[in-house]
């Protein structure tokens, strides 16, 4: 399954499979080149955490990151993804917890909520907390 920032979704059976992968990222960059595909989200819904609908991973090399911490860009769709395939199930608003870079020490969880009508996604929202890693001023 594929978004349309270019991302790919690639699911799991379990978290110890998805925490042992050690992705080549210069073959994944050249993949990237190949097939217009800007970032690898894989993921299992075993979670380190009970409340957690996913454990997520997410690989994007070809942009200079070959593994991010929190993908709040790919965790929207993600959470659109588990309820088309009914991993998450409801009708109006539906919360989930999304879990990710807990084996980089640096992980977090995105709340994703998604406004469904009749089975029809019609709004998605992300929110989270974060930690600022950077800070400067650009002068023109």
């Amino acid at each position: 399954w594929s978004s349309e920032l270019g991302y790919v979704f690639i699911p799991f059976i379990g978290r110890d499979s998805l925490l042992s992968m050690r992705p080549n990222f210069e073959d994944l960059r050249h993949l990237s080149h190949r097939t217009k595909i800007s970032g690898y989200c894989t993921f299992t819904t075993e979670t380190s955490q009970p409340t957690s609908a996913a454990h997520v991973r997410f690989f994007a090399p070809q942009l200079g990151i070959n593994e991010d911490p929190v993908t709040g860009t790919a965790l929207g769709p993600l959470a659109c993804y588990l309820y088309l395939n009914k991993q998450l199930q409801g009708e109006g608003k539906i919360c989930a917890t999304l879990e990710q870079g807990y084996e980089m020490a640096r992980g977090g969880r995105v709340w994703v909520e998604m406004d469904v009508t009749n089975q029809t996604l019609n709004e998605v929202k992300i929110s989270g907390y974060a930690i600022t890693v950077l800070t400067g001023e650009i002068y023109v």
